[in-house]
């Protein structure tokens, strides 16, 4: 029996837990227990003798590692009281690590001699840097599985997250091609079966590929691709099944949701898993049959700095059942394959000022057994009043936080709440709808929480009366697409409504991404209250109501959003075969017959208007309301269709009064700082009586977050380029980023130049594209410390000459795609580049001498007086044009200098002009002055253009025609014969 140490000192009765303790010790400070297990039983023990004692227990864990190989365990025989709560924590000053990983020794990685490895290895170069260890024979045999998951029924035959590597902390790479970006499907041979389908996960679809990197890939057994093979939604994590190299298809071994297919959103997919691809400072393969770790060494692992893990543990750190008062406090949980805590039913159980990171499937579950599914959590524990609170949440592959709970028949708030704390990069394993904080249930709160960084949102609500306040979320829906900061998805259950999203700030999302809103209640979710929030840099709609009603958007505030309000139309309307009547009223009709109507329920008196709901006009919403709100564009232009009230409004349904658009500052602080706060006579009380003033000090976390004796600021001291070399071939894009060291550095902001920017550039992230042959440095440095940096030697080898090509199989590759110029789909999986109604598509590079080849296709008719031109520069400094004119007659080349000054006209044939519904061969040469251009390779016209630009941007302009379409656009070298 421990016998438990008691001292004025400590709060309630104390026992120790320590690193180099032993479970038949007593517990006290001196002879600590070894596990938590231990001080659990030994609790449980002190209850049984003499009941818990009056101020409760406190767990003290000493400083060091405690390995977890299964779950910490409790239920409601381990719960402590209000007054006398059960507390688990570090001790004070010390950090007490809760692992789910096994640490590796840097020393026990060794080069690689096997001959047969070395050769898969595509890179040759990178050969020689690989190191591996052998896990086996560490006695580490289990490395979990890669499985299926994804979208909805994708996560049916999901299996729990497979091994990672960690490096001081960081997430290793999975090797994979490309390194960085994605490629897109080409020709879509057989869609493959969709979730309507019963062999869904039986088989899947063949589609083409252009590149040809696949051929290495033929002794690879265990490929996987991570994309989007459908709707911008439906993120997959898919296996391929079978290559064939000669006709360039790939099979699948899983149907799509959806099944394969093309959409106004491109696909994109890498493919990963792969030993052939190890190249890239930081990824690492396993070949689970050897039980061998092969890693391609960051800076961090060459110079020996941080701990080299694995993660091991498959079931979640911590799970309460019906446990209550209970707290874990200050302690660091990391590394696993699973979640870091699972609290279900029980009341009062708290994460504080703890640091959790690096789990795989998912960050704290609160009411949720596991991953939930797509229509909401099937979990409908009711426990209450559980938190996490002043807690960093960071890595985790899955939702950060699960708020459920509540009484769904009685509206009972649960009050299960997450606040100030810091949860980002989050969702990198389970990719869409995970978000930072997921609501189910009744009744439950975020408030004050910084939110940001992850591919899909930042909220996802399900259920009713929650309040989401004073929270600072941004950069979230960074890879896909139609969602938002907040998103809700309720038109199907209209009894799901009473949340309130006031006092929160909105920031840099949908910026150059389109189909990224602020706040948006999709697909006829009704009832939700957006009050008192401030919004900028919006590259979309900062409130994007899908059709729904009762919507209520007062007292926000508008700063350089693109569409501050759009009442979204496209499910409106009562012509036959409308979306209400097809789509929703069944279901509701369905909802309000299993439930009486509602009459006499909670609902009905919380929510009286359900008993009149089918009185109310769904086809034409008109009880949504945007009132007193301020519309301010300094620097951004607002959308077309925004009205003088600041909202976009088809069908001018909305509710107006009070509204500002203002065009001067309203009273800011600091707005360009980002101090959104408003002077005492700030211009809008006087221009909205009764406007209210953001509490903007009070957005976001508050004091210190995290462990208490954490580091505030973390210093780099290192920076490193993946290489002391580099050969680029002309016209590709590496990606050549630097890694800070460490890793996390708080300031670890970079900036890169080029020596010379006509061989080769660098982008902001250290891509570097190869313009001309030649060499050239390419350099990295950092903004803190101008003494940290590093360079590359950057060799732009001729390679096939090509400078820029695009099949626009890919995407637009740099040129502009909106209404007027799309790419489209020609019926036979090709696309092509189309400008419409006197369009122009202007390529965003510069280029001094080339050839440029392209494909044109026709429409079925070419009209006198048509015009295709072929321009040189945009601008102030234009270097010369070309342009065909078709006429019955003959067609007319005409060459003009950058002042429209003819330099040579050439009348052609008839027969000789551009045809009717037909793809023609068109090539330009621009060598200096001189200038040639081929039709079909025949000479329609060359000439001089002494004014030409030698550095000019090179776009088509079309005008009379009722559409003309581009492919395979390339420019290469003009190589002397």
């Amino acid at each position: 029996m421990a016998q438990a140490e008691t001292a004025s000192r400590h709060p309630g009765t104390a026992l120790y837990v320590a690193p180099d303790g032993n479970d038949s010790n007593n517990g006290t400070k001196g002879r600590p227990l070894r596990t938590l297990e231990g001080a659990r039983d030994a609790i449980r023990k002190l209850k049984a003798r003499r009941g818990l004692p009056p101020k409760g227990v406190t767990v003290y864990l000493r400083e060091g590692t405690y390995e977890r190989s299964a779950s910490f365990t409790l239920d409601q025989q381990d719960s402590g009281t209000a007054k006398a709560p059960i507390v688990y924590r570090s001790y004070p000053g010390e950090t007490a690590r809760l692992t789910g990983g096994r640490q590796l020794d840097h020393d026990s990685f060794t080069a690689v001699t096997d001959d047969a490895v070395l050769r898969r290895i595509v890179d040759e170069p990178a050969r020689g840097k690989v190191r591996q260890v052998d896990l086996a024979a560490l006695g580490i045999t289990d490395y979990g599985q890669l499985s299926r998951h994804g979208y909805w029924k994708a996560n049916d035959v999901s299996l729990v997250p497979p091994m990672e590597l960690y490096v001081a902390g960081q997430g290793m790479t999975l090797a994979r091609w490309p390194n960085g970006g994605t490629v897109q499907m080409g020709q879509i041979v057989d869609a493959g079966p969709t979730v309507k389908d019963p062999d869904l996960q039986n088989r899947g679809g063949t589609f083409g590929y252009t590149h040809d990197r696949p051929r290495h890939w033929t002794q690879a057994e265990d490929i996987w691709l991570d994309g989007i093979f459908g709707h911008s939604w439906e993120w997959s994590y898919n296996k391929i099944a079978s290559i064939d190299t000669q006709a360039k298809r790939i099979t699948l071994r899983y149907g799509e949701m959806s099944g394969l297919m093309k959409t106004w959103y491109p696909d994109f997919h890498f493919a990963e898993n792969l030993l052939e691809e190890l190249d890239a400072p930081g990824e690492y393969y396993i070949d689970r049959k050897k039980g061998v770790l092969y890693l391609v060494p960051n800076a961090a692992f060459r110079g020996k700095q941080g701990d080299v893990t694995v993660t091991m543990l498959k079931e979640p750190m911590i799970r309460t059942a019906n446990a209550s008062h209970v707290s874990f406090r200050e302690l660091v949980m990391e590394y696993g394959r699973s979640l870091p805590a699972v609290i279900l039913g029980g009341s009062d159980v708290t994460i504080e000022r703890s640091d959790i990171q690096n789990f795989a499937d998912g960050g704290v579950y609160i009411n949720s057994a596991g991953r939930y599914v797509y229509d909401g959590i099937p979990d409908k524990s009711k426990g209450r009043n559980h938190a996490v609170v002043s807690s960093t949440i960071r890595h985790v592959g899955g939702v950060g936080v699960v708020l459920n709970g509540g009484d769904d028949k009685t509206l009972a708030p649960g009050r299960n709440r997450v606040e100030n704390s810091h949860i980002h990069d989050f969702a990198y394993y389970h990719k869409a709808y995970n978000p930072g904080v997921m609501f189910d249930g009744v009744g439950n709160q975020a408030r004050g929480n910084e939110i940001h960084d992850a591919p899909h949102p930042g909220i996802i609500v399900h259920g009713n009366d929650h309040l989401i306040e004073y929270n600072d979320i941004y950069d979230i829906c960074q890879t896909f697409q139609d969602l938002g900061a907040i998103y809700m998805n309720a038109g199907m259950t209209p009894h799901e409504r009473g949340t309130v999203i006031r006092r929160n700030y909105f920031h840099h999302i949908g910026e150059g991404r389109a189909g990224v809103e602020g706040v948006y209640p999709d697909n006829l979710t009704m009832g939700l209250t957006i009050d008192e929030n401030v919004f900028y840099r919006m590259g979309n709609d900062a409130i994007k109501s899908g059709s729904g009603d009762r919507i209520k958007a007062r007292n926000n505030i508008f700063v350089d959003t693109h569409v501050p309000y759009d009442n979204y139309e496209m499910w409106m309307g009562d012509q036959p075969g409308n979306t209400v009547d097809k789509h929703y009223m069944p279901a509701w009709k369905k909802l309000f017959e299993e439930n009486n109507g509602f009459v006499g329920t909670p609902y009905a008196r919380k929510y009286p208007e359900l008993l009149t709901f089918f009185e109310e006009n769904h086809y034409y919403p008109a009880k949504n309301f945007f009132e007193n709100n301020l519309v301010w564009n300094p620097e951004l232009k607002r959308g077309p269709g925004v009205n003088e009230h600041g909202a976009r409004d088809v069908k001018n349904l909305l509710n107006y009064a009070g509204n500002w658009v203002a065009d001067q500052n309203p009273g800011f602080v600091d707005w360009k700082a980002g101090d959104f706060s408003l002077t005492a006579d700030a211009e809008v009380f006087k221009r909205i009586p009764g406007f209210k003033a953001v509490p903007f000090g009070r957005i976001g976390t508050q004091g210190k977050v995290g462990l208490p004796h954490g580091p505030g600021e973390i210093e780099l001291t290192g920076l490193h380029l993946p290489d002391d070399e580099l050969t680029v071939p002309l016209g590709r894009t590496v990606s050549f980023p630097a890694e800070p060291v460490p890793w996390n550095a708080t300031n670890r902001a970079v900036t890169y130049t080029s020596g010379d920017t006509s061989i080769a550039t660098v982008d902001g992230s250290g891509s570097i594209t190869a313009l001309a042959p030649g060499k050239t440095t390419v350099s990295v440095v950092a903004n803190a410390d101008p003494k940290l940096t590093d360079t590359v030697t950057v060799t732009v080898s001729e390679g096939d000459g090509v400078m820029h090509r695009t099949d626009f199989e890919s995407g637009g590759n740099g040129w502009p795609v909106d209404s007027n110029r799309s790419i489209v789909d020609d019926g036979t999986g090709n696309h092509w580049y189309r400008l419409v109604k006197g369009a122009n598509g202007l390529l965003d590079r510069t280029f001094t001498d080339y050839a440029l080849t392209y494909r044109l296709k026709t429409p079925a008719q070419v009209p006198d007086g048509a015009v295709l031109l072929m321009y040189d520069r945009q601008g102030p400094t234009p270097g010369g044009y070309v342009r065909y004119r078709h006429t019955a007659s003959g067609p007319t080349w005409t060459l003009y200098d950058s002042q429209w000054r003819t330099l040579r006209q050439v009348v052609l044939p008839a027969e000789r002009g551009l045809r009717p519904d037909t793809v023609h061969n068109l090539r330009m040469v621009v060598r200096g002055p001189s200038i040639s251009v081929h039709v079909d390779d025949e000479l329609v016209i060359e000439g001089e253009n002494p004014t030409h630009n030698p550095s000019g941007k090179v776009g088509f302009y079309t005008d009379g025609f009722t559409r003309l379409d581009f492919d395979d656009v390339t420019f290469s070298l003009v190589r002397t014969p």
